[in-house]
This record gives structure tokens, sequence and C-alpha cells, in this order.
């Protein structure tokens, strides 16, 4: 929000500089003030429009050796935030790599070829640039690109694939977007993309569901996934290209043979996606809503048990020598026993909703390194390393919060404002601006379905003076 309130700005300043140099070098820099806020939003969107502004700017400068000079300076940030937003920076890392590298294996290295080189790195930086945005223009214009991606066939399978599916998004036309997709998926073959095709299959079905296309292709692309996720644990050595064609719905006995989070996670997202295609009245929709909930369950169940582990290989390296048993401690062992048992999963929907994660077990979640899970028959492979980092990072008032905007949406007023009540006391407790500025947003929210506008109002008024993200903003006006 704040680099497209400064573009706007930077744009009417143009428009009123008219034979005022000074306010035309003012309008320049509230343009790169647009570009930098976007740069630190990670926004591809607005860094290439407030870029795009700048650019067309500085054209009645370029005639004049003094002031291309000055632009230099500018236009290498430019370039630098356009390379750091966007979406598949790939291709622009390897090369840059490659070319510091050479340096090394030189004895003697002048400074006059240090600058050579980086403006070299530059060169290369942004040709890479302008050829992917010429691609997406063309793309954007319903023209052919088949021969333009094919130059990132040299930089390996995942380049060219990442490529059309960015392709993919900036189409408009839907025959051209279902042929990128197809190339991005069919492109694939190796087992080390494995995860990356699962994806990008899982996001052609829901496309094509969503542009209404026949529902038994949509759900073919989806099921797909599911097949490679499957065989994935039979047969690592079998290429993505084999897979056999899906047949209907899997058994329940084999999202209960996987260990890999990774697996099971795609299995939520995919038999959720089929479940919403079907009939809420039909078998289908409730079988593949059970698969989603016992993949769910075969989640928490192998990390709980790989935090197990991690507790007593903590313990054996401790090295502690055994003490004369106390009451104390006979006590606390007890409860640490209580806590292994009761770190399985509840069996009823009422149960799960009140369990608590034992304290003995929550340490292994905050681990940095994250908990690996182990598969049969093979060695450790990273899981739920992400998931930890981030439920580390989530607090009370951020879970309440989205509790409340939840309640909020399928009408359920009373519990919204109790949750929202209790985050407004904590936050004002703990100084916590963020959730305490939410909290006003959403208890506006609340006031307005409740037709209460003037109530919504000042509470708005309220919300605003805090500082929040670009989404909080958002949201807000």
């Amino acid at each position: 929000m704040l680099s497209s309130s400064a573009c706007l700005r930077g744009l009417s300043m143009l428009h009123k500089s008219v034979g005022h140099p000074s306010s035309y070098t003012a309008a320049h820099d509230m343009l790169q003030s647009s570009i930098s806020y976007a740069e630190q939003a990670v926004s591809w969107t607005h860094c290439g429009s407030a870029a795009k502004h700048y650019w067309n700017a500085c054209l009645p400068l370029v005639d004049f050796p003094e002031q291309r000079h000055q632009l230099r300076e500018p236009l290498e940030l430019i370039l630098k935030a356009l390379n750091n937003t966007y979406p598949q920076p790939g291709n622009e890392k390897c090369e840059v790599v490659n070319v510091q590298k050479k340096p090394q294996a030189e004895p003697v290295t002048t400074a006059a070829d240090t600058d050579s080189r980086a403006e070299d790195v530059l060169a290369v930086r942004a040709a890479i640039l302008l050829y992917k945005q010429r691609v997406l223009v063309k793309a954007q214009q319903g023209q052919s690109v088949v021969l333009d991606v094919q130059r990132f066939t040299e930089e390996g399978e995942l380049d060219c694939a990442l490529m059309w599916h960015h392709v993919a998004h900036c189409a408009i036309d839907k025959r051209q977007k279902l042929s990128c997709y197809q190339n991005a998926i069919n492109t694939l073959q190796s087992v080390d993309n494995l995860k990356q095709k699962v994806d990008f299959l899982r996001e052609f079905g829901e496309w094509q569901y969503s542009n209404n296309f026949p529902l038994l292709e949509a759900q073919l692309e989806i099921q797909k996934s599911i097949q490679i996720i499957l065989s994935s644990t039979s047969d690592s050595s079998q290429s993505l290209g084999t897979t056999e064609q899906p047949e209907g719905v899997i058994p329940v006995s084999s999202v209960f043979d996987l260990r890999e989070v990774w697996c099971l996670d795609g299995l939520v997202r995919a038999n959720t996606l089929l479940a919403l295609m079907e009939s809420k009245a039909s078998s289908r929709h409730q079988q593949y809503l059970f698969l989603a909930y016992s993949a769910v369950l075969q989640i928490w169940k192998v990390s709980m048990e790989r935090a197990l582990e991690v507790i007593k290989e903590e313990q054996k390296n401790l090295n502690i020598p055994a003490l004369p048993a106390s009451a104390a401690s006979i006590k606390k062992e007890k409860e640490r026993e209580k806590g292994k048992r009761d770190a399985s999963p509840s069996s009823s929907p009422e149960e799960r909703a009140q369990f608590e994660c034992p304290e003995v077990v929550r340490p292994c979640f905050r681990q940095d390194s994250g908990i690996k899970v182990q598969a049969p028959g093979s060695e450790k492979s990273a899981a739920v390393g992400s998931t930890s980092r981030r439920w580390h990072r989530y607090t009370e008032q951020e879970l309440w919060l989205d509790k409340a905007s939840v309640c909020l949406s399928l009408g359920l007023y009373q519990p919204a404002r109790s949750l929202l009540a209790e985050t407004h006391l904590v936050a004002k407790e703990l100084g916590d601006q963020t959730s305490l500025a939410k909290s006003y947003h959403l208890l506006a929210v609340l006031a307005s379905l409740e037709q209460q506008h003037g109530q919504a109002l000042a509470l708005l008024d309220q919300a605003q003076e805090f500082v929040g993200d670009e989404g909080f903003w958002y949201h807000l006006i």
C-alpha cells in the first residue's frame, strides 16, 4: 500500500513539475521510494509498475551524458529491486555465483578488473531479467512463447518448468494457460523434482475446476498428484513420466503407511479439493474428507513419535549421574510419563479441541533444525522443520484473532466477541501493538455486521492509531 501511495504521489508530482527541475527531481525520488517499498514488501507487481513509471520519466534525460551518469546508480538499485522481488530468481543467482567464482582462481586481481566484473554481473542479470519480461509481455499479448522458453532448457528442467508456470499465470487466453500448465508439468521428469510436479498438478486441477473445464479432467490431474505421492514411497527410482493412471478413491490404509509429512500434507490438500468438487450429498464427498482427516491425524502421529524420540536422545546426551529418588523427582517422572502418553491425538473432536501439547514435547517443535521423521527402511528425511519454526513464532493472540475471524465469517458473533475481548486485554497488557490494532479492526467489522456503524467508525479510528503492515492497512482501508 505504501508503494502504491508513493507511486501515485510521484506521478502527480511529475504532472505538476513541468518547467521546474527541482520538482521533477523530487518526483523521481518519490518514484524510487515506491520501488523501495515494493522491494521491502517483496511485491513484484508493484515494483515493476513503479519501475516502468520511473523509466518513462527518465526518457527525456537520457540524451544528456551528465544526466545519464546521474541516473546510473538509481537504475542499478531498481534492477536489484526487480531481481529481489522476482518470483523465481533461480537463474540469476546461479549465474552470479558462477561469475563470482572465476576471480578466485586468478592470482592477481586489480581494482579495474573487479569493477569490470561487477559491471558484467549487472549486465548479465539485467539481460536475463529483460528477457524474462519480454517473454511475459508476449504471453500477456497472446503471442506464442514456445521458442522463447526453450532458452531456459539449458538451465535445467526445473528452471524451464518454473518459467512455463509463471507464463501460465501471466497469460490471458485460456487455451494458452492450458498449454503452459501442461508444458510445466510435462517438463518435470526427474524424481528430484517430484514435489514441484505434485504442486503443479494440484494447482492445474484447481484451475481447471475454477474455469469450468470438464469435472473429470480437473479431478484426473489431482488424482495424478495423489498417485505420484503414493508411488514415491514404494519406488523412489521411478520416473515421474511413468506414473500409472489413478483409480478413484485411495484406501485409507495407504495413508497410514506414509511417514513423510510433505506426502501427508499433499494428500490433505488434494483430497480436500476433490471433496469440494463432489456434491455434498455424494458418498465420495465424505470419503475424500475422511481421507484428508486421516492424513491430518497421521501428520500429528508421526510428528509426535519423532518428538518423543528427540526427547530420549536429549536425555541420553545429558549423561547426568543417577541420584537417589526423591518424592519430587518421582512425581516429576510420573508427569513426564503421563505427558508421553497424552501426546497421541484424542479420539473425539471434543477432546482434540481441548487438547494441550505437553510441556515435555513443546521444546522439540522449537528446535531451529526442525523435526525429522523416520521413514521405514530409509534414512531420516526433513519433515516439519518449517512448520515447527512457524509454530514457535505464532502467539496466542494471533491464534485468537484467527479464530475470531473465522467465527465472523460463519456468523458466530458472540464467540467472536469473546475472543476479541480476551485478545484485546492480553495484547494491551503485553504491549502487543500489532494484535491490539487487529483486534480493533475485527471489533469494527463485528460492529458493522451488527448494523452499529457509528461504533464501527470509532473503532476504525482507534485502529488507525497503531502501526501495521501492508496487509493490515489494505484490510483496514
